[in-house]
């Protein structure tokens, strides 16, 4: 978004834009932000993680890139 715009001068397509953007940060403080590659291949080799599928341990940890809800 651009810096200084004034709420009256968003369009109505901006407008809902933000209010998305500024919504996905309150929910999740880390939407948007990536792990670096060598922080997601440790996380992955912890033992709480070794030996889990995600055919049989449900959905997959939080680091791994899910997609996020749309609003």
């Amino acid at each position: 978004m651009r810096e200084g715009v004034k709420v009256g001068d968003l369009s109505v397509e901006e407008l809902k834009a933000l209010i998305k953007e500024v919504l996905l940060e309150v929910m999740d403080p880390d939407y948007g932000l990536e792990l670096r590659p060598e922080v997601e291949k440790a996380l992955l080799q912890h033992p709480r993680v070794q030996g889990r599928s995600s055919s049989t341990c449900g959905p997959a940890p939080p680091w791994q890139n899910t997609p996020q809800p749309s609003l």
